[in-house]
């Protein structure tokens, strides 16, 4: 049997050809989602975040293809995570006993992105500032 790329870590290098998880999936009948695109797993719970992180920093949230929601989702044990960026609404997918675990995760990512973004808008004023008092 010819491994399958499954993506199961939160970076490029942990991605694993694993024919024994491989065939765990195929058992389950399970269908990767198409990238990008909307497709819930059907009969599972459903529960949802608000969205706390600027419009223009949704792409760091979610990761490079996905990255982020693709290890939050293996690392939380839920099934599917995904964001709809005009409501800013994160739907979670799964079993409602990993759904805190998945949210916990969010919001600790969301507020890091944040910060992040803060600092460089302060660090900007800051320059700017410092460039004003030169020119002076």
């Amino acid at each position: 049997m010819v491994g399958t790329k499954i993506f199961f870590g939160q970076f490029e290098s942990e991605l694993v050809y694993d024919d024994i998880k491989n065939e765990y999936f195929k058992e389950k009948n399970f269908k990767f989602p198409t990238p990008g695109s909307y497709n819930p797993p059907p009969n599972t719970n459903y529960t949802q975040v608000q969205c706390s992180v600027k419009p223009k920093n949704i792409g760091h949230l979610v990761g490079d293809h996905g990255k982020a929601f693709i290890a939050i989702t293996e690392q939380s044990g839920v099934e599917y995570i995904w964001i709809n960026k005009e409501t800013k609404i994160i739907e979670i997918w799964g079993h409602e006993d990993n759904f805190p675990d998945a949210r916990r995760r969010l919001v600790k990512r969301m507020k890091h992105i944040e910060y992040i973004s803060d600092q460089k808008i302060e660090n900007a004023r800051l320059k700017l500032i410092e460039r004003t008092r030169q020119n002076a």
